[in-house]
């Protein structure tokens, strides 16, 4: 099975993104995450989606990752795109590949949430990730999490009382789908809020 890069869904509009397993491929998971994630209810209940993810999860170990995600990517001229719908930065090899993937393909705008900033040994790649010009990362927090580093864009949880951003266009349905709204792809400071 090839490495599958999805076309959009309702949220994001026609927006390329690439996931993994969540929760397993998700080391800086929290309580929190365990009874409201939405990507675990998805793989539960859609087989198909299951078997994709944890192919790319698989996938994702290859040492030829990085290539094989740049040659995807590169016969589209589709952009921005979402890194990890479902799942996060799992180790630093594979960060590192996203180094080389986003390093790669300066013309294409890349951004994702990632709680892995809880696992110390990987905050400095996210950190070296987050240097490059065409991606944006926010760290993704809750109410049973401590504050993240604040040399990042944060992502917070609507009833979180240190919650300080942009609330999402989407969620208030003032926005039909992210690449309509562009707040998390196109501007480069500020956090964002979520409801559950």
């Amino acid at each position: 099975m090839n490495f599958c890069v999805s076309k959009g869904n309702t949220k994001l509009g026609k927006i390329l993104n690439i996931s993994m397993p969540s929760y397993y491929s998700c080391p800086g998971h929290s309580q929190w995450c365990a009874k409201e994630c939405y990507a675990l209810r998805y793989q539960k209940q859609y087989k198909n989606c299951r078997i994709i993810y944890d192919n790319n999860f698989e996938i994702s170990k290859d040492p030829n990752f990085s290539d094989i995600v740049i040659n995807k990517l590169s016969q589209t001229h589709d952009s921005p795109i979402r890194i990890h719908v479902s799942g996060d930065f799992y180790d630093e090899n594979y960060i590192n590949s996203w180094i080389k993937i986003c390093s790669s393909l300066p013309d294409l705008k890349f951004w994702t949430y990632t709680r892995s900033w809880m696992i110390p040994n990987l905050l400095d790649n996210i950190r070296e990730l987050n240097q490059l010009k065409n991606i944006q990362i926010f760290l993704s927090t809750d109410t049973t999490m401590p504050d993240p580093p604040s040399d990042f864009r944060v992502a917070y949880i609507v009833d979180d009382t240190r919650a300080k951003g942009f609330r999402c266009a989407h969620d208030l349905k003032i926005k039909k789908s992210c690449l309509e709204c562009g707040y998390c792809f196109n501007t480069k400071n500020g956090g964002v809020i979520f409801g559950k």
